[in-house]
């Protein structure tokens, strides 16, 4: 083996072959913690562009706890338990498929469907090897009548 100064190319020959090895990136770690920061704060905000639901609720949410305390929480889920409870009693069918199936549908997804989806796709033969790595159909919605 060769040993050159940093910063150079570095050549290696191991009988009839020559390794060739490009000059090795340094970052100071600071730099890298700073790249790890931005990487997250990136992932963060895209889930809350992918979740408008869910980070609007919370939102809500804090607000009315920070402006009515306790009660500005609890108010409004016994409001929309009881819209939600009259909306049944009074047009069943369109609470199902407004209200219901779409929450249904995704706590399947999540804990009923999600967890036995690899063994159901193994066992279908959808399951192919590439790289050395199991591939799977992405699980996409679930729908159920």
């Amino acid at each position: 083996m060769i040993r050159r100064p940093r910063g150079e190319v570095v050549m290696t020959t191991a009988g009839d072959l020559m390794v060739i090895r490009p000059r090795r990136l340094e970052l100071p770690v600071w730099l890298i913690a700073i790249g790890l920061v931005l990487r997250w704060l990136w992932r963060g905000l895209w889930w809350c562009l992918r979740h408008p639901v869910a980070v609007g609720l919370v939102v809500a949410g804090v607000s009315l706890y920070r402006e009515f305390g306790r009660a500005g929480v609890i108010v409004p889920v016994v409001l929309a338990a009881a819209v939600s409870a009259l909306w049944r009693w009074r047009h069943e069918s369109s609470w199902w498929t407004w209200c219901a199936g779409p929450i249904l549908g995704r706590f399947r997804q999540l804990f009923v469907y999600r967890r036995a989806w690899r063994e159901a796709m193994t066992l279908c033969g959808l399951a192919k090897v590439y790289d050395h790595r199991t591939v799977l159909p992405e699980l996409l919605r679930v729908r159920s009548d």
